[in-house]
């Protein structure tokens, strides 16, 4: 144990004894009513009493040793998903299994700390056990026992599972950090049966309207040798799309691809089947279904350029890297008025230039409201520019530039750049910024500013703005293109580049939304057994969030069946999730009132019927067998869990451990300081009180 104090020396100890002897003397010193042994006690509690509360001033700290005695610990993770069930074992796994699990934790118990999880979608710990999940990511439980018995006494893990894995990340890309045995039950019947499988579907989840879009669709099929596999696609109950073809091999791997057409906006549901062969046991797994959002049109981009430059291509292929943006790049001198119209953006590049003033374009831009981004350069005629309303002059201009590098301002509010660009910044090359004297006005806001050699500066880098009800960005400086070539070489691609370009598109082409009364979803899109996550926000009218009144929802599914739902209140919005419910296409329609408005949100989701647990039934004992091999154990079958108990048992490398840990504390946060302090003072009062004095 040892004691110090946090700012001060230890030698004002001496300071407070000195203060608690001399007060308690000049208390004491001329009490007549008590005899000398009683003033001596009285002194001493007093002054014992004034010491702590001077120490007390001083914060003073205490560290102790503390020892911790830690039992091997045990991570049994049980599969708690549907095709645990889905075989002839069922009613072993539902009654005989569950008992025999529980002796076996019972029997651990009396050396190891045994940690009981579940797993499926998710983690759970110490949740009935009851194979209802519609989900299985074995890889929850090796990240668990990463993340959370890292430098733990984690004598080894047990998997019971049918080794049956279908979301998450592969389970054996973490082996090589896991340092534990991996033991495993093999759950599931893994005698292999008549099968024509769908196991996966790829396709895009947006399409626009009249294109074509591909859909690829992966089958298995097993002991059906000469048979004709037959496969199609239905829409709206009718076949758009058929293909046959034979199996050769008592297990092969069937690929198909088919081209759809787009042909009807919204959310438009398809269906995958593959006609049910003589002898198939499983038929579930023959149909798959899926849904694509079908937009009407691209968001439309102008890319106008006053000359040929790098940045064009670096813009141009970056933005439309998200296909929901098509950008036409326009050389001044080839821009023809009436095109613009269609574009819901204007980006323009070193415009206005010292041989193309485009003083037409910026009118045109300021009388149609439409959004648009400046890029500044070597070519651009600044003392132009200065006249047109972008929130910034750039004075005493010399048509020379300076060599810059970008500084984040945390303060930006328009939107969010991921994590990665705090580091990503640091990396990124100079570019050239226009010379001159900047004057910002207050409605600018900074994503960037300017870094010039070692000194951040105030000077805007990349600012957005709004006039009236036009967005609007301004970027003095060119060299986007060197940004992306460094994305490229350091991540071996251009995403964090390509998230600034689209992150900037999006906010200055999206509209500000000026409804009071907003309902949204985080997809139009679920798996069944999936939660639906509703967010709701009232605005009063000064556009401040409120909650005060109720909001209410109902559903209705394809039968017209309604569901009526209310919402949650939180800090200043409204919140609802709604459990599983079946699978279909629903409509919503949320609706509250203010004061004399009523107000009503109305959309549609689908809610998809394939469930992953039914679409491949065989266990797979080998991905067990291997993860055990692997870590340096074995595999047991379910009926022998007192087989891998004894071994568990017998192993004399499992043992307790003690850690050794310095705890510091203050000293006024420990509980016997307090009664201590009470002690010395209630003591001193009963002894004044005995000797009749107060």
């Amino acid at each position: 144990m040892s004691f110090q104090f946090q700012e001060y020396s230890l030698l004002w100890i001496l300071a407070c004894i000195l203060l608690s002897v001399g007060y308690s003397y000049f208390l004491y010193r001329s009490e007549t009513k008590f005899t000398k042994k009683t003033r001596t006690t009285l002194a001493i509690l007093r002054g014992l009493t004034v010491f702590l509360l001077a120490m007390f001033l001083f914060s003073p700290l205490i560290t102790r040793k503390q020892h911790t005695l830690e039992k091997p610990i045990i991570l049994f993770a049980q599969d708690n998903s549907q095709s645990i069930l889905l075989n002839n074992q069922k009613s072993f796994y539902q009654n005989d299994y569950k008992t025999a699990r529980q002796k076996f934790i019972d029997k651990l118990s009396s050396k190891f700390e045994v940690r009981d999880i579940s797993f499926g979608a998710s983690l759970n710990e110490n949740k009935e056990i009851d194979f209802s999940d519609r989900k299985s990511n074995l890889s929850l439980v090796l990240q668990e026992s990463i993340n959370a018995y890292r430098n733990r006494n984690l004598a080894a893990i047990i998997i019971a599972s049918d080794g049956l894995h279908n979301t998450g990340p592969e389970p054996a890309s973490f082996i090589k950090q896991i340092q534990s045995p991996i033991y495993t039950v093999l759950m599931g019947d893994s005698t292999p049966t008549r099968d024509l499988r769908i196991v996966n579907v790829i396709h895009n989840d947006i399409v626009y309207m009249k294109n074509d879009f591909m859909v690829e669709m992966r089958l298995n099929a097993f002991d059906l040798k000469g048979k004709i596999a037959k496969l199609r696609i239905e829409h709206k109950n009718k076949t758009i799309w058929t293909n046959n073809q034979k199996i050769n091999a008592n297990e092969q791997d069937l690929r198909f691809s088919a081209v759809l057409n787009a042909n009807e906006p919204g959310i438009q549901k398809y269906r995958v089947k593959a006609e049910v062969l003589t002898g198939e046991t499983n038929v579930k797994n023959n149909t798959f279904d899926f849904y694509i959002e079908v937009l009407e049109n691209k968001q439309q981009i102008a890319l106008i350029a006053a000359a040929p430059h790098p940045d064009l291509a670096a813009i141009k292929s970056s933005i439309e890297h998200n296909e929901n943006y098509q950008v036409d790049l326009i050389l001044a001198d080839e821009l023809q008025y009436d095109q613009l119209p269609k574009y819901q953006l204007l980006i323009l590049h070193q415009l206005p230039s010292s041989f193309t003033n485009m003083n037409n374009l910026f009118s045109y831009i300021e009388k149609q409201n439409i959004p648009s981004w400046v890029i500044l350069g070597n070519q651009s005629y600044i003392d132009l520019f200065n006249r047109y309303d972008y929130g910034l002059k750039i004075a005493n201009s010399r048509a020379s530039s300076n060599e810059v590098l970008p500084v984040l301002k945390e303060d930006f509010t328009g939107f969010v750049l991921s994590n990665e660009w705090g580091s990503f910044i640091n990396e990124l090359p100079p570019l050239s910024a226009c010379f001159g004297t900047y004057k910002p006005s207050n409605v600018l806001q900074n994503l960037f500013v300017q870094k010039i050699g070692a000194v951040t500066t105030d000077q805007s880098l990349l600012s957005f703005g709004i006039s009236g009800s036009r967005k609007y960005a301004v970027m003095p400086a060119e060299g986007l293109w060197k940004w992306r070539m460094e994305n490229m070489r350091i991540k071996g691609n251009a995403i964090l580049f390509d998230e600034l370009l689209s992150k900037i598109v999006q906010y200055l082409s999206t509209k500000d939304d000026k409804r009071k009364f907003r309902v949204s979803l985080p997809s139009f899109t679920f798996e069944h057994g999936d939660k639906i996550h509703f967010v709701s926000e009232l605005y009063n009218d000064s556009y401040e969030l409120i909650n005060t009144p109720e909001v209410k929802l109902t559903l209705k599914d394809e039968q017209n069946k309604s569901f009526d739902f209310v919402f949650s209140r939180t800090e200043k919005s409204y919140e609802l999730e709604v459990e599983t419910i079946e699978s279909g296409e629903y409509n919503y329609s949320a609706e509250t009132s203010l004061g004399n408005k009523k107000y009503e949100v109305k959309g549609k989701f689908s809610i998809v019927k394939n469930n992953l647990e039914e679409m491949n039934t065989t266990a797979d004992f080998n991905a067990l067998r291997m993860l055990s091999k692997l870590s340096g154990a074995k595999a047991f079958k379910p009926r022998d869990l007192d087989l891998l108990a004894d071994e568990l048992l017998k192993n004399n490398d499992y043992k307790t451990v003690s850690y050794e840990e310095n705890k510091t504390d203050e000293l006024i946060s420990l509980k016997w300081i307090f009664f201590l302090f009470i002690s010395f003072l209630s003591i001193e009062w009963l002894l004044r009180k005995y000797h009749g004095s107060y």
